[in-house]
């Protein structure tokens, strides 16, 4: 036993080596002092090695060389600063998606403009842009950094985010929203949210005071709060300081360090001018892309409604309908369903809508998906059959037009008072019948299905789904092209006494 007295003779360590055998077995490579010095010398060298490489030297930075590669920078990314990348910076993390609608089919571009303001509506220097084109953002969701102007940040300034939209075409504005920050206190704020892109009325009367180098605008995200846009070459809360402007001359100057450039030109100032937008064909409209969301091209073309294509260059099917006076009177817009059937699945129904141009009688289709079948739906389930192929054709331009022996008869305009109180089960063994009893009919419906009359007077039927997608607001109604990603959508007045749809 140990008496605790070091002094004693008594005294032994805790832990001895002798008698402690070999657990696992010794094997015969053992390793001679020569070796062992070797192995210590290969490891501090080795460690030497990792830590001297430059993917670890500026942590989550890129290392650049110069004076001859002699001395190492460091280039950090917005989220850390410091000589070797090895701070976080105070920060905004922004996700942003936009969702914009329109009644007909427009190539629309955005610019948009992310700042971080204080409560005196002092911009940051420290921005950014996206060029937003619903036809390919529609799903995109923008991931951003906004940094704060001071690094560590002003604890006693409240900051928030304003976000300035305009059209890229001609750069003129379209309207803004405010976002709040809303723990002021933390170092890094995570911020996501959704922006409708509307029409922005303004109020007939303001409550701001803008003076005559500033326009009172209100918020399109809150209501009856206002802020003072300024002219450009002013800034302030209420317009009243001057800055210089360095921008090019077709830009937007924002601020004396803030540009917003036209399509073909970029840069801090919006000097240089992008070169490889030279390949759309058929008019189409190339826009740089931006390698931050997009990582395949370089551009994107926006081509005219009748061509499609990386680059338009192929055409869409045109399909030109002319409407007899007496179907098309007081209707202003149609439903077209397009179905396309498949041997061993379920066919394709997609619906579009179609404003009639006041005092003309005949619309133009354009569609690149193929289909089989068209209906026009005038009114609230009144149908027409417009084109009936059994192949489709690519590049076909189809002429027709909408005569009233084309019409698709409800089945209970067809049959009898008896047969009409059928079960459907027992009422649909009937159909194959009509076609061969009603010579001229080209089509019928019930509340499931739709029926084509053959080229052998048989009762081609299908599932018909008539109920189109509304997104309701306020008892409004609206009609939408596509449920997860769509780009046209109308307000529709729907009086069911008379069946008939309106634009309001």
């Amino acid at each position: 036993m140990l008496d605790g007295n070091p002094s004693s003779e008594n005294s032994r360590p805790f832990l001895i080596t002798s008698r402690l055998s070999y657990f696992p077995s010794i094997t015969s490579n053992i390793i001679s002092p020569e070796q062992t010095n070797n192995f210590y010398d290969n490891y501090i060298s080795l460690e030497e090695t990792i830590y001297s490489r430059t993917d670890w030297y500026c942590n989550r930075g890129i290392v650049i060389f110069y004076k001859s590669n002699k001395t190492k920078k460091c280039l950090c990314p917005p989220s850390y600063f410091g000589s070797r990348c090895q701070w976080q910076n105070q920060r905004i993390s922004l996700t942003l998606q936009f969702i914009y609608h329109s009644s007909t089919y427009l190539i629309s571009i955005f610019q948009i403009l992310i700042t971080i303001i204080d409560q005196q509506r002092e911009i940051s220097s420290y921005h950014e842009q996206i060029t937003y084109v619903p036809k390919r953002d529609c799903n995109t969701k923008f991931n951003l950094y906004l940094l704060y102007p001071d690094q560590p940040k002003n604890s006693s300034s409240n900051y928030s985010i304003h976000i300035d939209i305009c059209n890229k075409t001609d750069l003129t504005y379209w309207g803004s929203w405010h976002l709040s920050i809303p723990f002021q206190f933390l170092p890094v704020n995570r911020i996501a949210t959704q922006l409708f892109l509307s029409s922005n009325e303004q109020p007939t009367i303001c409550p701001l005071s803008c003076g005559i180098h500033g326009t009172c605008i209100a918020y399109i995200n809150k209501n009856s709060s206002y802020f003072c846009k300024c002219n450009q070459g002013y800034s302030g809360i209420y317009c009243q300081k001057e800055h210089n402007c360095s921008c090019s001359s077709d830009s937007l100057c924002i601020t004396s360090s803030i540009c917003i450039c036209p399509i073909n030109k970029f840069g801090s100032k919006c000097y240089l001018k992008h070169s490889f937008c030279q390949s759309c064909e058929n008019n189409g409209l190339c826009i740089p892309n931006d390698n931050r969301f997009h990582l395949t091209n370089n551009f994107t073309c926006l081509c005219q409604e009748e061509f499609y294509g990386i680059r338009c260059e192929n055409t869409k099917n045109q399909i030109d309908i002319e409407f007899n006076e007496e179907i098309i009177k007081k209707i202003s817009l149609i439903f077209v369903h397009y179905i396309t059937a498949f041997q061993n699945a379920k066919h394709q129904h997609t619906t579009t809508l179609k404003k009639i141009i006041y005092g003309q009688n005949t619309i133009k289709l354009f569609i690149t998906q193929p289909f089989h079948i068209i209906l026009i739906e005038i009114s609230k389930q009144n149908y027409y059959l417009a084109v009936l192929r059994e192949r489709f054709i690519q590049s076909e331009n189809i002429k027709t037009k909408m005569l009233s022996n084309q019409k698709c008869f409800h089945i209970n305009e067809l049959l009898n008072k008896t047969l009409q109180l059928y079960p459907l089960y027992n009422r649909i063994k009937y159909y194959p019948m009509i076609c061969r009893q009603y010579k001229n009919l080209m089509c019928f419906y019930d509340e499931f299905y739709m029926c084509i009359c053959d080229f052998d007077r048989f009762s081609n039927c299908f599932l018909f789904n008539q109920t189109r997608i509304y997104n309701c607001q306020n008892d409004e109604q609206f009609f939408q092209d596509n449920i997860t990603c769509p780009t046209v959508i109308m307000q529709l007045n729907v009086n069911f006494q008379q069946n008939d749809f309106f634009i309001t």
